[in-house]
């Protein structure tokens, strides 16, 4: 039951992770006017 819960909650932090890291790095390259500083 815990390890099942753990993964849960590892999966779930894994997704939001991702959605505001991809949220993020869109609105940079937009504001950045698609001019990229070595990230990528």
């Amino acid at each position: 039951r815990v390890f099942q819960g753990m993964l849960l909650f590892f999966v779930l932090t894994c997704d939001t992770f991702i959605f505001y890291r991809v949220r993020f790095v869109a609105a940079r390259r937009r504001q950045a006017g698609e001019v990229t500083h070595g990230h990528a």
